[in-house]
């Protein structure tokens, strides 16, 4: 009969929030696409939104077998015209009765007439049939939904452009790709469809389920060739063409064999889950093997011979009274208690409770309660008829606790599976040492109940009893039966009726008097609130929950009064005001009792810690004895107290602060000992500074997502956590987002140095992302706030929300509880595996402690505290420990010696005159005190300046950074010798720690560099257009010492020669000078032997002279120049008053100035450095 083996159809549609689309018939929109794409499988592709983490959303579809073979064998004309017309809509305006199939085909009427069962003559084999079914589903990134997308518009983009009948304004706009694309993308946000990047996902009751071709259609509706389409009316012919453009052809067939799913596998950062199986269709009495599914049946569970041991017993709502009533329209609240014997030899691994509700209630109220087993407590969510899930407790009891529970509304039971599955094998567990209820004690160990809530039904009349009872089938034991309770309905409220009368005419107190009647079978009046309104207001309390039956009360002259009076019986139905009066409270609320309910389901207890053993630890030892460490003045840390062996100071500051006043956040130190620091008003800046530290400049990198952890891998690749949103991989070089990866990712990473597996908190736990496969795996459903990897390789997890726990995971992935902190943990970092501080563990948290754990002993101590934050703690491989706090970065170094970093002129080198001033940089923050302190790094006494010839050089000042940590030594100009600076071990680091040694270094001062070099010359050639000679020249340090910059090439022309140097300095003598620095090595440098790279000297040469040039190279020394005072002093003085001035002097040479009082009256002093000049006048003062 040519009629189609199946017919497919479902319910995914899916309308847009937008108005301006609110009059288009979504519902006229079929979302299924048959494509070549896809080899002929029918498909319905669509898109959940927003869905929660655990939450389900659901659609359904049909299959409709031969449509329209029914409707022949049942002479359905009707019917069979519909079926037709869904498949040939051609034939819809001509079939009004059945002589009109014959307009479909001659004869087909007859056949229609006389044709008995068509199938009869049909052997059944050649009706059935199988087809299969197939499901998948992946989690995407906003970007992945985008780069589907904007490939889909540009499929449709395609079709459109080739179908001559296409809109004219569609095809216009269809004309440019970029255009076509911005055009889609930005109507499905006008939509409501695509959000901006990095909203919050909206909140919905529900998560919406949105069809490809629903998207599709509104990204042309919403566009702006979408009026033109709409206005057109037609738009059922609009979807149909939607359909056509992406591809769909109904005429195409899939394989009759099950799909290999790995064809759907979308390749993208979450994995895609698919299902798919075979569905025979047979035909009549065709045996395919099979068994009918039943309904279900819990006969059997009842049928056995139960026992009454007082191992089960069911609590029911508080009733009143001897007839235990209880009311109508609220929910009663069940428990059924059940235990384990007190003798028990082996535990219980299963427990069904099966409940016959009584008819006398109504099915579509019941809602699931709380679920306690043991010590172990499951919330079920609110408003559940039905609830199921796996909660995982291997690590404390060996088991995953399996929970399900609902009803079956046909039969009306109620039935709860418990079970304790075997994590090895799946299967239930088989332990005489482990279950669900061990032998039950006082304590209730053994013991556990299900809850619920239902309501009687509304139509009962009073008097009516409905009953409960619950039968517990533990797999070790026979059935308990609970004993049976009875409640009585009560379904009527009491009816009050009231008058009043004045005691007196013209009196305002008034009589009061009331009469409370509840029905037959009630269970009785508890008492009456009256009610009274002053002349016509809103009503308030006059009597409340009285048990009289009349008042006086006591009015106002003038004001008129009216009385209400609302009862309440012993079950608790409350009497209702009448229609339109407001009544306060009376506090008659009925307490129904309930069991216990618990806010969340019980977190895997993680067990005991490892009891700590003695540390041998050095520096561990030294930190126990609480000595503390001296407090930095300079750069000071926010750390209040530190203890020795450490020393701390700030390292990073500057970094601006986002709201709540959190400045810096994440940290990583790069191979380079760079340091990156996340912080800023959003904080998704990146700051970068260098190995020592300092005041950060403008942001390295601004990235669209806050930062709150950081890491590098072995490929240097940084990547970065978001606090929920995606996982990123940013550029090393300049901090750009390469990646985006996943979602709900939530505030850390470890990465694997050996595998580059990424370790990432989320929000249902911790994954493993594989950056080579760029795909995500579950690790554990333990959440985890910060995580951290040991240098054995074992991961390690700060838990979250619980903050005061420190976990390991073992090879099963199973944690393993090592640390108990009474305060939040934020952070952990284990010491570099070759740095002295290998085998010790940091933890910070925001109460501003830090502790330091021996990971061989476990025992702990406190090495800074007084902080104002610690979100994030991290070593450096020299066995520095970083700390983000409030406003800057803090870091603990191990007290050491100070030493010197660099001195300037380099020891072994060779400088050029005119030179005045030596600079010595170290490697620590130094103790910059009193000029005349000798532990000062600015004492002059510490250093000392020899010349071979010109014998000792005084300190005329010596001036100090703390940013740089340098030291400026001003002397008299120096001549020509060689130098030896000593520096003292006296000096002290701002911590205290003598430098020790004495330390020297030499340098070397000469004029003329001629005899130290040769020159040499090559590569001449001219331009005869530009009328210039070139030629390259290149110095060699033929001497024994290094040469350091300024050098330069003198040349010197001949008088009659007209040429001249481009490029070069010009003197009053006729001397033009050409810098050389650019050609030295990069480090400034010309070591013995060494030669520098190629000079191109270029002379204008207009007149084609002979190039008559003399050369030399030298340092040119110009005369040292006095200081000259550049300000007016003062010049009056008051007796006993202290007299203030500040000389103020310029060195016309650049070179650094220093004040020496050469003559003046006693008691006048001057600071070497600053010029300030103080004096006390007395009366006998010249």
């Amino acid at each position: 009969f040519n009629l189609d083996y199946l017919q497919f159809s479902s319910n995914i549609r899916g309308e847009p929030g937008a108005e301006s689309l609110a009059d288009v018939p979504w519902a006229s929109l079929i979302s299924d696409v048959n494509t070549a794409r896809t080899s002929g499988e029918i498909l319905a592709p669509g898109y959940v939104f927003d869905l929660g983490a655990r939450d389900s959303v659901g659609q359904s579809f049909s299959v409709l077998t031969y449509p329209g073979l029914a409707e022949l064998r049942d002479r359905a004309f009707d019917a069979l015209v519909g079926r037709i017309e869904s498949q040939f809509p051609e034939y819809a305006s001509i079939l009004n009765r059945p002589e009109d199939l014959d307009l479909i085909d001659e004869g087909l009427f007859d056949l229609w007439q006389d044709l008995g069962d068509p199938t009869a003559f049909l052997p059944e084999d050649d009706l059935a049939f199988s087809f299969h079914i197939l499901a998948t589903a992946t989690a995407l990134t906003r970007e992945e939904f985008v780069d589907q997308q904007t490939a889909a518009a540009m499929e449709l983009r395609t079709a459109i452009l080739a179908d001559e009948t296409a809109s004219p304004g569609l095809v216009v706009l269809a004309a440019d790709a970029g255009t076509w694309t911005q055009a889609y993308l930005a109507a499905l946000e006008q939509a409501g469809i695509l959000t901006t990047a990095g909203d919050l996902p909206r909140i919905r009751e529900s998560a919406p389920v949105r069809s490809l071709m629903s998207l599709l259609a509104a990204g042309i509706l919403a566009g702006p060739a979408g009026d033109e389409i709409i206005t057109d009316g037609d738009l059922v012919g609009f979807f149909e063409n939607v359909r056509h453009w992406y591809g769909h052809d109904a005429e195409l067939l899939g394989a009759s064999g099950v799909p290999d799913t790995a064809q759907f596998d979308l390749q993208l950062s979450s994995p895609t889950h698919a299902v798919a199986f075979n569905v025979y269709v047979p035909f009549n009495e065709d045996d395919i093997s099979r068994v009918d599914v039943p309904a279900p049946d819990f006969t059997g569970l009842f049928e056995l011979d139960g026992a009454a041991d007082n191992l089960a017993v069911i609590a029911g709502p508080l009733a009143q009274g001897a007839e235990q009533f209880v009311p109508v329209g609220q929910p009663l609240p069940y428990a059924v208690h059940f235990a384990n014997a007190f003798d028990a030899e082996i535990p219980v691994s299963e427990v069904r409770i099966v409940q016959q509700l009584d008819t006398q209630f109504d099915a579509r109220t019941f809602r699931l309660g709380d679920i306690q087993i043991g010590d172990i407590q499951v919330h079920v969510p609110e408003d559940r008829g039905s609830f199921q899930g796996d909660f995982d407790f291997r690590a404390e009891k060996g088991y995953i606790l399996r929970v399900s529970g609902g009803l079956d509304i046909e039969s009306g039971v109620a039935t709860w599976l418990l079970q304790a599955i075997d994590p090895f094998t799946g299967q239930l567990l088989d332990s005489p040492d482990r279950g669900l209820l061990p032998a039950n004690n006082a304590r209730g160990d053994g013991a556990g109940f299900v809850s619920y809530a239902i309501e009687p039904l509304r139509t009962m009349a009073s008097g009516t009893e409905v009953f409960a009872s619950a039968r517990v089938l533990m797999n070790t034991l026979p059935p308990q039966d609970a004993e049976p309770i009875t409640r009585t309905i009560d379904a009527v409220a009491p009816v009050t009726l009231i008058s009043a009368s004045a005691l007196d005419a013209g009196a305002s107190d008034y009589l009061v008097e009331w009469e409370a009647a509840d029905d037959d079978a009630g269970s009785g009046v508890r008492h009456t609130t009256v009610y009274v309104a002053e002349d016509g207001g809103d009503y308030r309390i006059w009597l409340q929950q009285a048990t009289e039956s009349s008042g006086v009360f006591s009015g106002t002259l003038g004001h008129t009064y009216e009385f209400l009076a609302l009862s309440t019986d012993l079950a608790g139905n409350r009497e209702l005001p009448p229609f339109g009066a407001r009544t306060p409270d009376d506090g008659s609320a009925v307490n129904l009792g309930g069991a216990p309910t618990f806010g969340r389901t019980t977190v895997p207890n993680l067990g005991t810690p490892p009891v700590p053993m003695p540390s041998t630890n050095p520096m561990f030892v030294v930190a126990q004895g609480q000595i503390p460490a001296n407090i930095a003045e300079t750069d000071p840390p926010e750390f209040t107290t530190v203890v020795q062996p450490f020393v701390a100071e700030s390292f990073a500051t500057g970094i601006v602060p986002s709201h709540a006043d959190i400045g810096p956040m994440a940290i990583a130190v790069r191979p380079d000992g760079g340091v990156l620091v996340s912080g800023g008003p959003s904080r998704s800046d990146l700051y970068l500074l260098p190995e020592q530290g300092g005041i950060v400049d403008a942001p390295w990198a601004s990235l669209p997502y806050p930062v709150f952890d950081l890491a590098m891998d072995a490929s240097g690749s940084v990547w970065a956590t978001t606090g929920g949103g995606p996982l990123l991989r940013l550029n090393a070089e300049t901090g750009a987002v390469l990646d985006a990866f996943a979602d709900g990712l939530t505030q850390s990473l470890a990465i694997d140095p050996t595998s580059g597996l990424i370790y990432v908190a989320s929000s249902l736990g911790i994954e493993i992302f594989d950056p080579v496969t760029e795909r995500f795996t579950h690790y554990s459903d333990l959440r985890a706030g910060n995580l951290a990897l040991a240098n054995d390789g074992a991961l390690w997890a700060a838990v979250w929300p619980e903050r005061g726990n420190v976990v390991r995971f073992d090879a099963a992935h199973q944690p393993q509880l090592m640390l108990e902190f009474d305060t939040a943990i934020d952070s952990l970092a284990f010491g570099h595996r070759d740095s002295m501080l290998a085998e010790l563990l940091f933890v910070s948290s925001n109460d501003g402690e830090l502790n330091m754990i021996d990971v061989t002993s476990l025992e702990r101590v406190i090495i800074a505290s007084g902080g104002t934050r610690g979100d994030i703690v991290e070593t450096t491989a020299d066995g520095r420990v970083l700390v983000s706090q409030s406003h800057q970065v803090d870091v603990l170094g191990p007290l050491e010696a100070p030493g010197v970093l660099a001195i300037d002129p380099p020891s072994q080198s060779t400088v050029v005159l005119p030179r005045g001033t030596v600079s010595v940089s170290f490697d620590h923050a130094m103790f910059a005190g009193a000029s005349a302190d000798t532990r000062s790094v600015t004492y002059a006494g510490n250093y000392t300046l020899v010349g071979a010839s010109s014998g000792t050089y005084q300190v005329n000042s010596a001036a100090y950074d703390p940013a740089t940590r340098t030291v400026v030594l001003s002397f008299d100009a120096l001549v020509e010798d060689d130098y030896e600076l000593r520096i003292q071990g006296a000096v002290e680091s701002a911590a205290g720690v003598p430098m020790g040694a004495d330390l020297t270094s030499s340098f070397s001062a000469i004029n003329d560099l001629a005899p130290l070099v040769s020159l040499n010359f090559a590569n001449a050639r001219s331009s005869r257009a530009e009328s210039t000679v070139s030629f390259d020249v290149t110095v060699t340090n033929v001497g024994t010492r290094d040469l350091t910059l300024p050098v330069q090439l003198l040349l010197d022309p001949a008088v009659y020669f007209t040429g001249v140097p481009q490029d070069a300095s010009w003197l009053p003598d006729g001397i033009y000078v050409i810098n050389l620095g650019p050609s030295l090595p990069p480090n400034g440098r010309l070591e013995p032997g060494q030669t520098t790279g190629g000079t191109v000297i270029t002379i204008a040469n207009p007149d084609s002279q002979h190039i008559d040039i003399g050369f030399g190279i030298t340092a040119l020394v110009a005369d040292n120049q006095p200081p000259v005072f550049s300000y007016t002093p003062v010049t009056n003085a008051a007796v006993g008053q202290t007299y203030v001035d500040r000389a103020s002097a310029i060195d016309p040479d650049d070179a650094l100035v220093s004040y020496l009082l050469y003559s003046g009256p006693e008691g006048m002093t001057v600071d070497s450095v600053s010029g300030r000049v103080l004096w006390t006048p007395q009366a006998a003062s010249p």
